[in-house]
């Protein structure tokens, strides 16, 4: 797989085929959370021990699209 990164931010997996062909992680938005205030069970030792991300987009990019990074937007090229 090669992908095409071009000066005005914009991303696009090659050779250009109606398969599927790259995972975009879109990261503008994200914000993050250490802990959760929730308890699995009554009797648990305490707080669930996770993390979370917050406005995180994840994109499946057909290698007949690009993607946008500067808007965020998938393009369809024809």
């Amino acid at each position: 797989m090669k992908t095409a990164w071009e000066n005005n931010g914009i991303f696009t997996p090659h050779p250009m085929t109606d398969q599927p062909s790259i995972i975009v992680f879109d990261t503008r938005n994200v914000g993050w959370r250490d802990f959760s205030r929730w308890e699995t069970f009554p009797d648990s030792k305490g707080f669930r021990r996770s993390a979370a991300l917050v406005g995180l987009k994840i994109h499946l990019i057909a290698s007949r699209c690009s993607f946008n990074f500067q808007t965020g937007e998938v393009l369809y090229k024809q």
